[in-house]
């Protein structure tokens, strides 16, 4: 049954943000649990640290490439069954694997293809309704839900370590599906924001406030820098409640061709779309690969158990931290968030070569903490720059698609990673290689802009 705008209020949004919070801490502590399992799994199965590294990062991986579909199932399965289907299944793949899977494939296989695709699925759904809900504050809700990684990252790693010594690596993977079928219960609390009609609307503070139409036209006119747009996408919508939230900014996106429309084909002819998927695909690749390796990297430089899973926690906090601070000023626009992607891309590159050639403890921690703080915020920042970019309609094909370059960035992280620890014997060369792409990326968009600077320059020159 749709609901209209006054069944939807603010308490209910801040809770779909807090629910697609805990979808997320389940979805990356996951990732991280068992990158610390990666020594007992290997050693039981008898295999490679690249093959249980590739099926860890295949997870999210295969996860990512089936979230295509999560445009076109969305339009025919709410939200909230998805989740809760997503959930379920999940749980089911990781209690199976504590008990069923005697060999390495069937283990993989399991553990990709149920709770892999089932998790970043839900994982999916739950970011992309976020843009339903609010527009002024929706750097704030991405946040909220954002801080699930950093939480996931901080709960998880120790939590793992504590359990394999308890109850071994497969009674950790079934306490671990009693873990994921909260996302079940997640799933229930997300109600799609829709209007009699069955549309979807976009909610800013979520209030229901009566107005007439001269009223809306005014107020838009006032406060947004795109009237136009809201006046076209006001008369489209003649048969809509009188009931209609104030100040919405987001720009109605014209009908494209259905065929290219069904999997958001029509993003790929927008450069900017382009360029972020370049940036999201090489922040990925260096983010799962220091979440998968971190702790077997942290042993190899001769730390103990709890002193590895430390290094974790301490980027889990750092990244925390920089969701924090990084939110507010996205929302204000009081820096770019094209120089925060900058900033973020070259200090967590710095961190990880200077981690490479470093055993000290205390300063191991230090740079944990600014790598989780840097890189930690970007997919926070990508999310931001993502709607403006495509615009609310086309949010959840564009956040699949996101989601289908991160994917093919964890799964080659996943083997390249741990290929290359087998070929030099340590993680060292590893970081290296990371922390050299995500400078990289970080030069070439500072040429950029440095040259949107001179032609604002010249603008002003000449103006």
């Amino acid at each position: 049954m749709a609901t209209t705008t006054s069944d939807v209020d603010s308490n209910r949004a801040w809770f779909v943000a807090l629910c697609a919070h805990v979808c997320i801490m389940i979805h990356e502590g996951l990732i991280k649990a068992l990158g610390v399992m990666i020594p007992e799994i290997t050693e039981y199965f008898n295999t490679s640290t690249w093959v249980v590294g590739l099926i860890i990062a295949m997870m999210p991986a295969i996860g990512s490439l089936m979230s295509l579909s999560a445009g076109p199932l969305g339009e025919k399965v709410s939200s909230r069954s998805i989740i809760m289907v997503c959930g379920l299944i999940g749980a089911t793949g990781l209690v199976i694997c504590s008990w069923v899977t005697k060999t390495i494939t069937g283990f993989g296989v399991v553990l990709i293809g149920f709770t892999g695709v089932s998790l970043r699925l839900s994982f999916v759904m739950s970011t992309s309704i976020l843009g339903q809900y609010f527009s002024r504050y929706y750097a704030i809700a991405n946040s909220i839900a954002f801080l699930g990684s950093s939480s996931g990252i901080i709960i998880f790693a120790p939590l793992t370590q504590y359990l394999i010594i308890e109850y071994g690596w497969r009674g950790t993977l079934l306490i671990l599906g009693g873990i994921c079928a909260h996302v079940i219960v997640c799933g229930g609390v997300m109600k799609e924001a829709v209007t009699d009609d069955g549309d979807h609307e976009t909610l800013q503070e979520v209030v229901d406030i009566k107005v007439d139409d001269d009223d809306v036209a005014a107020n838009a006119s006032m406060n947004t820098e795109n009237a136009t747009e809201y006046a076209e996408l006001h008369e489209h919508d003649e048969g809509a409640t009188e009931h209609t939230p104030l100040n919405v900014k987001s720009i109605p996106i014209p009908k494209e061709d259905d065929k290219l429309d069904k999997y958001g084909l029509h993003l790929f002819c927008n450069v900017k779309f382009l360029a972020l998927l370049l940036s999201t695909f090489v922040g990925m690749f260096v983010y799962a690969g220091w979440m998968v390796y971190l702790v077997p990297h942290a042993k190899g430089k001769g730390l103990v158990t709890y002193g590895a899973t430390s290094l974790a926690t301490a980027g889990g906090i750092g990244s925390l931290i920089g969701k924090i601070v990084i939110s507010p000023i996205l929302d204000r626009k009081i820096i770019s968030p094209t120089i925060l992607l900058t900033m973020g891309l070259l200090l967590s590159g710095i961190s990880l070569i200077l981690d490479s050639f470093c055993s000290n403890y205390v300063i191991l921690i230090m740079l944990s903490v600014v790598f989780g703080f840097t890189l930690g915020t970007t997919m926070l920042i990508v999310f931001v720059m993502m709607i403006d970019i495509t615009g609310v309609k086309n949010l959840p094909k564009a956040v699949a698609w996101i989601f289908v370059v991160t994917g093919a960035a964890r799964m080659l992280a996943g083997f390249f990673i741990g290929w290359l620890y087998e070929l030099t014997g340590n993680y060292d060369a590893s970081w290296i290689v990371m922390g050299s792409m995500n400078v990289f990326v970080a030069f070439i968009i500072s040429i950029d802009l440095v040259y949107k600077c001179i032609d604002d320059l010249h603008s002003r020159v000449l103006g």
